[in-house]
């Protein structure tokens, strides 16, 4: 899923590498603590990719569905991680959305994973300068 110069994969390549994603997460977990998958995904919440992870559509690999961090436990609000008002993602022109995420893997023993707490961070200047062209995500999980 990840947008390689300004040419993003086709529905088919993203699908499939999801599928990969998963395939690979499901053999190396360990199921009694807690899978995360974390980063810039480059999609937006809504999209077929999300859907698959967060089991709202065909789930990517079999029994292995993710909250979304953010959904679970933020403010309610469309955590944009991608902002025209940051310098350095503007000249890009992309619409504001949210395209990096914490992904918990669901159930695991004694609610491990489960997020609690949510947030957008890295909005703000450090000594003049915004760390990233992303905003980052936060999030407190249970453990």
């Amino acid at each position: 899923m990840h947008l390689s110069g300004f040419r993003s994969p086709s529905r088919n390549q993203s699908a499939h590498q999801v599928r990969d994603l998963a395939t690979y997460v499901k053999k190396i977990q360990n199921v009694l603590g807690p899978v995360f998958v974390c980063g810039d995904l480059n999609t937006g919440p809504d999209s077929e990719e999300i859907r698959m992870l967060t089991g709202r559509s065909g789930v990517a690999a079999p029994n292995l569905v993710f909250y979304d961090a953010w959904e679970m436990a933020g403010d309610g609000g469309p955590g944009t991680t991608w902002s025209n008002d940051n310098p350095w993602a503007a000249p890009a022109l992309f619409p504001d959305r949210r395209i990096d995420y914490v992904l918990s893997a669901w159930p695991r023993p004694g609610g491990a994973g489960h997020p609690v707490r949510c947030e957008v961070v890295g909005k703000e200047p450090v000594d003049g300068v915004l760390p990233s062209n992303h905003y980052c995500v936060l999030a407190d999980l249970r453990y």
